[in-house]
């Protein structure tokens, strides 16, 4: 599969207009119900290594717990492993070099943190041995994935008919050909698409980090006025605080609502760069679900096709 074939020391693209201080902003696309259980914070450089504080629920309840980037990576290719055809939701990438820098860090956390809000969705996955491994593990997450065995094609099969209550006599060949346009249909539009999203990404990447930037001068240019104020305009009024504007003890009200505007100014490209880059993962992720349904499905026909030429 595509996530099998990246290499986990790979240089990969990034977005260099894309500030460290847009994402001070909180991620608001995904707080509904579940989703606000989960949460990837606190980015620490323990030995050389960055650790995530990361916290969420699942049927056992509440869990906390510090992960390194490559303990989801590891915990991502085995969810695309044993459970194919699922929409398993895409992680950022790796890189070997800058990795440690605040900027790339900052988004790496956002996009793990909206990671497992995706995976809290499908219940089955986030209750699955895979994950369970990952928020409540009893030694060495990456150890315990790796020595997770591989799933026969019975085990698989048998795993979807109890968590996805299948059941064989309902079949409906109908339907499926009707889900298999469906699919197609996709498959269509996101090659439209994806050109789309990515245009607009890398154009909104450009007009957030303005925006920022905008903020931050108008930050700056309000404490300059202030500090001017009490250094230089103080002289000529000779002190005399009721004749100054932020000195002016009656217009403290005042300043207070001015510093307050500013600290809760907030980018609005911001939800709009990434709800753009959240659909080219999810269109990706989607894509490789279908994927490799089809190639289940051609193995299934090969296989047949084989049986009735022994017959």
């Amino acid at each position: 599969m595509e996530g099998e074939d990246r290499k986990p020391d790979e240089e990969t693209e990034e977005d260099p207009n894309v500030d460290a201080l847009v994402f001070e902003q909180s991620n608001d696309l995904m707080n509904e119900g579940h989703e606000q259980d989960f949460q990837c914070i606190n980015p620490q450089n323990r030995s050389g290594h960055i650790v995530y504080t990361c916290k969420g629920s699942d049927a056992q309840g509440m869990w906390e717990g510090e992960r390194r980037f490559n303990e989801f990576y590891k915990l991502h290719n085995k969810l695309e492993e044993r459970w194919p055809g699922i929409p398993i939701p895409n992680l950022p990438p790796k890189k070997a070099i800058g990795n440690k820098d605040i900027k790339f860090i900052n988004e790496r956390r956002f996009y793990l943190e909206r990671f497992m809000k995706k995976v809290s969705v499908f219940e089955f996955l986030l209750n699955s041995q895979e994950f369970l491994i990952f928020s409540r593990p009893s030694g060495d997450v990456d150890k315990m994935l790796s020595n997770l065995p591989k799933s026969s094609s019975v085990d698989i099969v048998e795993k979807y008919r109890e968590q996805l209550k299948i059941e064989d006599h309902l079949y409906d060949p109908i339907a499926k050909d009707k889900l298999d346009n469906q699919c197609k249909e996709f498959q269509h539009f996101s090659k439209q698409m994806v050109p789309v999203l990515k245009a607009m990404v890398k154009s909104i990447s450009s007009f957030m980090v303005n925006k920022s930037q905008s903020i931050q001068d108008y930050k700056g240019f309000l404490s300059m006025l202030d500090k001017y104020e009490e250094l230089n305009l103080a002289n000529y009024v000779e002190g005399d605080e009721h004749s100054m504007v932020f000195g002016n003890p009656t217009s403290a009200t005042d300043k207070e609502a001015v510093n307050s505007m500013c600290d809760n100014l907030k980018n609005p490209y911001f939800n709009v760069y990434h709800w753009c880059k959240g659909e080219l993962f999810d269109i990706e992720a989607v894509n490789q679900a279908i994927a490799m349904k089809d190639k289940i499905s051609d193995k299934v026909n090969k296989s047949e096709k084989k049986k009735k030429s022994t017959q």
